[in-house]
């Protein structure tokens, strides 16, 4: 039950999270702009957001290769129709 509100949680915290953090971030004299200041575009601070999004899901999958209870899931839990 708990695992199923990230998702909600995620949805209300990333619209303030790209208004207030990321857009300003990545407009001119912004914090990020002297980074990815390349980056044309009013979209650039959502598009940050949501490539840190990707980044964070690939290494949460990358780092579950390394949890042997995760790898060996398949062999410890029984099929449904057995």
């Amino acid at each position: 039950m708990v695992a199923w509100s990230a998702g909600p949680l995620a949805t209300l915290m990333s619209g303030p999270l790209a208004d207030h953090v990321f857009v300003p971030a990545m407009q001119s004299g912004g914090i990020l702009e002297s980074v990815f200041g390349s980056v044309p575009g009013s979209g650039a601070g959502i598009g940050f957001l949501i490539s840190l999004a990707g980044l964070f899901i690939i290494v949460t999958a990358a780092c579950g290769f390394f949890v042997p209870a995760l790898v060996e899931v398949d062999e410890r839990i029984p099929d449904a129709n057995d």
